[in-house]
């Protein structure tokens, strides 16, 4: 063997015991994460109240208004798309009107009872077909819209303010 054949060998040698060593190939080349900075943060402490009261039915009734109307404005907009939407938007609403009834006292209570009635009447158009007609759709967009506008007007927060009752026997 030549001197040149011997050295290429050596030089070959030495450059895969180099690389191959120990550890793999990543690690070797990776850059080592500094872990005293990660132990430097502070956790942050929150002190709370353990004997909370129990939340008050103003509040609790916005919260229920609030998932309402953004559940029956779903439904309004989504009515001509996708059939699972606008049966799941029309239960969300639905459920969320009679959450708000808990609420209300005795006549605020008749008085959405009728609201609901109306809307459940809506509920074999809403569910009926996967592809409404333009003709049915305008038609349950109008009574959607018009429900919306009766229950906004007369059972806004500022309208029920005064006749709020917090249910018994509920866990909120």
């Amino acid at each position: 063997m030549s001197k040149n054949k011997i050295l290429n060998l050596i030089v070959l040698v030495f450059l895969c015991s180099s690389t191959a060593g120990c550890a793999s190939l990543q690690k070797k080349f990776v850059r080592k994460k500094n872990l005293e900075k990660k132990q430097k943060k502070h956790p942050v402490l929150v002190a709370y109240d353990a004997k909370q009261e129990t939340p008050q039915a103003e509040g609790l009734y916005k919260k229920r208004y609030f998932f309402w109307k953004t559940w029956h404005l779903e439904l309004v907009n989504r009515l001509d798309m996708n059939y699972k939407k606008r049966t799941l938007c029309f239960d969300r609403a639905l459920q969320k009107l009679i959450e708000m009834q808990e609420f209300l006292n005795e006549q605020k209570k008749e008085d959405l009872e009728i609201l609901i009635s109306r809307l459940k009447a809506l509920e074999p158009a809403v569910k009926k077909n996967k592809n409404l007609l333009q003709t049915d759709l305008n038609k349950l967009k109008r009574s959607l819209e018009k429900i919306r506008r009766q229950i906004e007007a007369n059972f806004g927060y500022l309208d029920v303010k005064d006749s709020l009752v917090i249910p018994q026997g509920k866990v909120f």
